[in-house]
């Protein structure tokens, strides 16, 4: 797998960005922004509301652009991925009361002291010292305004552009750029995510693989007495491990634990989810803690059957809708009657990575097609108070007449 290659599914943003009718794609939020770039700023993590934007443009002549703090140069110096040749680095405003023009230009970046021969740099400090003698006089008063200034090199002053926050056509307006017609279409960046690129079906097998081994390895550790914080301990060391960071765990149930503490015999669900290099992985089992009970093996043989059903259901052209039922029916039909939810959702980027209805201006899950290259889970929790939890789930991949799994689907019930 070629980690440097775009993530995006090119194609499929053409076509996605003509049927909307708009010229480009104008993103802010972290996730669109390494999306369309490659790149995911550490500001971002520092919860800086604009710390970058990306502009993918509809004709790929016009050239991608990045906009970053001019923190980060060094970072992007190392090409890990294929970024936009197109960077734009963020200072501070030269002059305060230049910002209503979209030209605001930015604080010449500072460079680092050079304290040896540059015959002694290694490759990746001359790529660092390179980067910032590129980036002279090319710097934007403010994020605003480097997207402004990618705009303007995009040949897109007067364009129509689909954006992924409310706000940017107000900002670009007041600063100087108001022939830019901002559409507000969080749906179309999800739609264009749902269906993975190769690159993004890489990173989808690897997160998934990885989540699976970490989520298995924590569950193998559970003993009686543990605390919901000591099995999310466990989660955080496991991930680590293997190259990926923690979401989440649930064990026990929504609720959690329901004494408080893992009890010999009592069955409970292990939900866990880690990302890795932002892709996600979503993994579901039952765990006991000594033997299991008949009834406890009969409830995870029904989510199995539902589970099977689903899968077996999973083509492009059917409707999430098709996938719950056809999972459910397989359970009654096996005689069981137990109370258990079928829940499709795509993953990826997101733990639930997909488009909302587009009727509505809230955010409700669609009952969406199946579409080849679409990565996916079908959550099987079974809750039963006094009882206890059992779960069953795994990530596949929609083929062309089919699904395939991106990790192993090993046995549903894990025994401790």
């Amino acid at each position: 797998m070629d980690e440097r290659r775009s993530l995006v599914n090119l194609p499929r943003a053409e076509h996605l960005m003509r049927a909307a009718g708009v010229e480009a794609l104008l993103a802010v939020h972290p996730v669109n922004v390494y999306y369309c770039s490659g790149f995911w700023s550490v500001l971002h993590k520092m919860g800086f509301d604009f710390a970058g934007a990306a502009v993918l443009p509809r004709e790929h002549s016009r050239g991608a652009a990045l906009i970053t703090s001019a923190s980060q140069l060094w970072r992007l110096s190392l090409r890990e991925r294929d970024y936009p040749e197109r960077i734009i680095p963020v200072t501070a405003p030269a002059n305060p009361r230049s910002l209503h023009n979209p030209d605001a230009p930015g604080v010449h970046a500072s460079t680092w002291p050079v304290s040896a021969r540059e015959t002694d740099w290694s490759a990746i400090q001359r790529g660092w010292v390179m980067a910032s003698r590129a980036a002279a006089g090319n710097e934007a008063a403010t994020t605003i305004h480097g997207i402004a200034r990618a705009l303007r090199d995009c040949g897109l002053t007067r364009a129509r552009v689909a954006t992924d926050d409310p706000r940017l056509a107000g900002l670009l307006a007041v600063a100087g750029l108001d022939g830019v017609e901002c559409r507000y279409l969080p749906n179309l960046f999800r739609r264009l995510r749902m269906v993975k690129s190769d690159v993004e079906l890489g990173l989808m097998r690897e997160a998934a693989r990885r989540n699976a081994a970490a989520a298995i390895a924590t569950a193998r550790q559970i003993t009686v007495g543990m605390t919901m914080r000591d099995i999310e301990t466990l989660f955080r060391i496991e991930t680590a491990k293997r190259g990926a960071e923690t979401v989440f765990v649930v064990a026990g149930g929504t609720g959690l634990l329901p004494h408080g503490e893992v009890r010999r015999g009592e069955p409970l669900l292990i939900d866990a989810v880690s990302h890795y290099q932002h892709y996600h992985g979503d993994f579901g089992r039952t765990v006991v803690v000594g033997e299991p009970s008949a009834e406890v093996r009969r409830r995870v043989e029904a989510l199995r059957i539902g589970w099977q059903a689903s899968f077996e259901a999973l083509r492009p052209g059917r409707k999430y809708s098709e996938i719950r039922q056809a999972g459910l029916d397989a359970i009654a039909r096996a005689g069981y009657r137990y109370l258990t939810v079928a829940n499709p959702h795509s993953v990826g980027l997101q733990h639930t990575d997909e488009p909302f209805r587009d009727d509505s201006p809230f955010e409700l899950k669609d009952d969406l097609v199946l579409e080849q290259g679409m990565t996916l889970t079908v959550d099987f929790p079974h809750l039963d108070v006094g009882f206890g939890a059992c779960h069953l789930e795994d990530l596949v991949e929609i083929t062309a007449d089919g699904a395939r799994p991106l990790a192993d689907m090993d046995e549903p019930l894990i025994v401790v």
